[in-house]
């Protein structure tokens, strides 16, 4: 009994999310990916001559310990940090945020990018879009 019990009350739960609304069309709410390069071409797979198109999952997620941007909103995918949310945009997306009781957003996206031109050698780097209405709307869980 003192087992169950102590389990009820240490148990953690996971911080709610807010599935995001898919709208119609991609937009760039993602910046600093060039930073973030070597994580895009794992998630991705390498350059090629014809580029990539990876559908992925975009975690939107408060980094309070970023030391340039208190309000600083990182983005990841699998894991992997692939850039942030746009500095203009953070103030919305912690409205967002306490309106629904969430701690950090989920969205359809896509990697896009990666050409290795094989004449010039010259390399595109990948940059991520997003399927996301603004504000962000949608469902907390």
């Amino acid at each position: 009994m003192l087992k169950t019990l102590t389990r009820l009350f240490t148990h953690k739960s996971e911080p709610r999310t807010l599935i995001c609304r898919r709208s119609s069309s991609l937009k760039n709410y993602v910046v600093g990916e060039a930073s973030c390069q070597k994580a895009l071409s794992r998630l991705a797979a390498p350059k090629t001559e014809d580029g990539h198109h990876s559908e992925c999952q975009v975690i939107f997620e408060h980094e309070p310990t970023n030391r340039l941007d208190r309000k600083a909103v990182k983005a990841t995918a699998s894991g992997q940090p692939i850039g942030y949310l746009p500095r203009h945009l953070a103030d919305d997306f912690h409205a967002a945020m306490r309106a629904n009781g969430t701690v950090r957003a989920v969205a359809d996206g896509k990697i896009c990018g990666g050409r290795l031109h094989l004449g010039t050698g010259e390399k595109q780097n990948f940059r991520v879009k997003v399927f996301m209405k603004w504000p962000p709307e949608g469902e907390a869980r």
